[in-house]
């Protein structure tokens, strides 16, 4: 199934042009555009004490967004639970999913910045333990019912409607034993398919049947543009910042697949990890950097939203707030994921049509795009390009909208 999302951290490096006000302000325009085209999720990320502002609280972030959408789903990946008072953080999801109507789920991180832990007055070392027995904590408490723990009576109510479904996040094998032992899927930060194996395995030891593991793959940033050239001395800047950022908060043992150990911007650009071309020259990306795409939690998505999918893009094409998002000089990031690839792209809304949505769900599953005339008609049937294409072979997948649309096969 293919699914489409746009990602946010929120930060306002010292160079960029734009302050944190014009960012939030830009982020719930685009979720709220995002939502009238029928897009599947938003995702957030969450770090502290950031110099540049990362985004520190997810939950209330996604509060506002969840007041700005009707129906798009929001993912918080990931949740550093270690960091948090168990209880309250019950209460803050449990309200966050009656308010969004039951539209939230969470990747439970460990967390691994040690400036992270000493400003929450938390011993790293504990951090697995805390994990395993806060998640604990949170199930319990979206029953609604009185329990005890740490020697005190405790109740959450209102109890969620529909408790957040819980992923569990890491890159090593204790994370993947980790995942299985919880109950929960698995969302490694990294494409190692020997962590899926220890995960299956975990779940066989312990009988559990209902796990699932998704395995990034692929660049971790794809930006489609008309002129790749003069997009990447834009974005190179930026790239290269985050790369670095990220490069410098890595621990012994952390692993993600959005690592690249870059000193210029060339250098960057050659590691395909952040990748700028047309949507030719980016033929076949399949991206993924853990970046939070939650899971369907359906086969297909609801009527109404197949439906809003084509009559708002026939009615709109891309047209988002242009004077917002342009002024604030702001991008969507569009997460596609299909089978069990997702491909992260950059685009700008206002300038992106209906053939060039078309193009990138060609790219998105790898295939080929044919006739501009097929293109076309594909754009017209995104709907059924989104929500009955759930498999990995082209030519299915391509039957599958070519009857939806009329065209041969």
């Amino acid at each position: 199934m293919t699914m489409i999302g746009l990602r946010y951290d929120l930060r306002a490096p010292s160079f960029g042009s734009v302050t944190h006000a014009e960012l939030y302000a830009a982020c719930l325009d685009q979720c709220a555009w995002a939502d009238r085209h029928g897009l599947d999720f938003v995702v957030l990320s969450e770090h502290h004490g950031v110099e540049d502002g990362y985004l520190p609280a997810p939950i209330t972030l996604a509060a506002a967004i969840a007041g700005r959408t009707k129906s798009i789903r929001i993912n918080i990946a990931a949740v550093l639970v270690p960091l948090h008072d168990p209880v309250r953080l019950a209460e803050q999801l449990a309200v966050l999913d009656l308010g969004s109507g039951s539209r939230v789920g969470l990747i439970a991180g460990l967390g691994y910045r040690h400036e992270e832990f000493a400003m929450a007055g938390v011993d790293r070392a504990e951090r697995g333990r805390l994990l395993e027995e806060y998640v604990a904590v949170l199930r319990q408490a979206w029953t609604g019912e009185p329990f005890t723990w740490r020697g005190r009576t405790i109740r959450v109510t209102p109890k969620p409607a529909s408790p957040p479904m819980i992923l569990i996040g890491g890159s090593t094998e204790k994370a993947a034993r980790r995942a299985a032992r919880l109950g929960c899927g698995f969302f490694p930060a990294i494409g190692d398919p020997h962590l899926a194996e220890v995960y299956q395995a975990e779940c066989r030891r312990l009988r559990f049947d209902g796990g699932f593991v998704h395995l990034p793959s692929g660049p971790g940033f794809v930006h489609v543009s008309d002129d790749p050239e003069r997009d990447w001395g834009r974005i190179a800047p930026h790239a290269l910042y985050d790369a670095q950022t990220y490069a410098s908060w890595q621990t012994p043992g952390q692993r993600s697949s959005m690592h690249v150990e870059a000193k210029s911007a060339d250098e960057l650009r050659r590691s395909g990890v952040y990748r700028v071309g047309d949507a030719r020259g980016v033929r076949g990306a399949r991206a993924g950097d853990g970046a939070g795409a939650p899971p369907p939690a359906h086969g297909r998505a609801p009527a109404r939203a197949r439906l809003g999918r084509a009559r708002a893009l026939r009615r709109e094409g891309a047209a988002a707030p242009a004077r917002r998002l342009s002024g604030a000089g702001s991008r969507v990031t569009a997460d596609y994921v299909s089978g069990c690839a997702a491909s992260r792209f950059s685009i700008r809304p206002a300038r992106v049509h209906h053939l060039q949505l078309a193009e990138l769900l060609h790219l998105a599953a790898g295939r080929v795009p044919c006739t501009e005339a097929d293109l076309r008609a594909q754009a017209h049937a995104l709907t059924a390009r989104l929500t009955c294409c759930g498999h990995c072979e082209s030519c299915r997948g391509r039957a599958i909208v070519a009857r939806s649309v009329g065209i041969p096969n």
